[in-house]
């Protein structure tokens, strides 16, 4: 009988203490999960809350950029004596042009930093009248024969008589007026887990460029022209460099519809200009025109990141903001 007992006593003993070393595994591995996911939310959010602060900074210095270009073109159409002055050039005052040059090289100068960066005089008509430029940080003057009625910012401009500034796709033909079209050119570049299909056709040949307009009044008050000043981004990277540098952004991006065309993102060690935008953030930022924040695709490996769409004088999505 007594040992009898004693086995039954031997194992209720075993079952308890397997009980116990159980019950201490599974809050173990409870406490290991719990605690994981904690800290896998926590590290989620520190990196979601500091993409959405780099994003904010990004986009603050993209809008700076943008207001300096504005106050330039503002500032220049402004002046009482440019009206006579494009009616002056257009009768071949070599004076007046000179003069002229002067002041608009005077306004880029307002601009910092200086990228590559434009300003155009036309008359009522969009023809060119006078243009000047920074290319690679010099003061050039640009040819100053063509039209750019054609340019959908300055037609509405000279239309309605009221200055606009947006982020404008500036096709070929016109840069080729300007001479820019060679430093717009982009080669796309296969990239995996891109859409098949481009989102804008001219993407490699034309640019992007930040773009403010203002027109040209007489002292009547009548229409005599325009002053259009742009801030070119393909293959400039002048404020993708400076947001990295100073707001300390690991890295930034323009996009000209799904293309690359500034960036400090690398690929083998260079600039990954002419890669393109990966198609889950090709639908949500350029198809939808919704900002995409999460886990994306960048040229070879994956990152936690945010982009915002660029549009245009009429609203409509033509790049995006990395």
């Amino acid at each position: 009988m007594k040992l009898r007992l004693r086995a039954m006593f031997d194992r209720l003993q075993n079952v308890l203490l397997i009980s116990f070393a159980l019950i201490a595994i599974v809050t173990f591995v409870v406490e290991l999960w719990t605690t994981s996911a904690i800290v896998n939310n926590y590290t989620e959010q520190a990196e979601n809350d500091r993409v959405a602060r780099d994003m904010n900074l990004a986009i603050a210095f993209y809008e700076r950029s943008m207001l300096q270009i504005d106050g330039a073109t503002r500032r220049l159409a402004g002046d009482s004596s440019l009206a006579e002055q494009i009616a002056a050039i257009q009768s071949g005052d070599r004076i007046a042009q000179i003069d002229l040059e002067r002041r608009m090289s005077r306004d880029l100068g307002t601009i910092h930093p200086l990228g590559t960066h434009f300003v155009l005089i036309v008359d009522r008509d969009g023809n060119l009248v006078a243009a000047n430029g920074i290319i690679d940080q010099k003061l050039e003057r640009l040819p100053a024969t063509g039209n750019w009625s054609d340019f959908p910012l300055l037609a509405t401009v000279l239309a309605d008589r009221q200055n606009q500034a947006a982020t404008e796709v500036v096709d070929q033909a016109l840069l080729a007026q300007i001479e820019l079209d060679e430093r717009a050119h982009i080669s796309v570049k296969w990239t995996p887990k891109a859409s098949p299909e481009m989102f804008d056709p001219r993407e490699g040949s034309a640019g992007l460029a930040q773009v403010a307009c203002a027109p040209v009044l007489d002292r009547g008050g009548e229409l005599a022209g325009a002053v259009l000043t742009g801030y070119l981004f393909n293959n400039d990277f002048v404020l993708v460099d400076r947001i990295q540098a100073i707001a300390g952004v690991d890295t930034v991006t323009v996009f000209f519809g799904d293309l690359r065309v500034s960036t400090n993102v690398l690929e083998n060690g260079k600039r990954a200009i002419g890669t393109r935008i990966s198609e889950a953030v090709f639908e949500t930022v350029l198809a939808q025109g919704e900002p995409f924040t999460g886990v994306a695709y960048v040229v070879n490996e994956w990152f936690i990141t945010r982009y915002v769409p660029l549009r245009d004088h009429l609203g409509q999505v033509v790049g995006s903001l990395y």
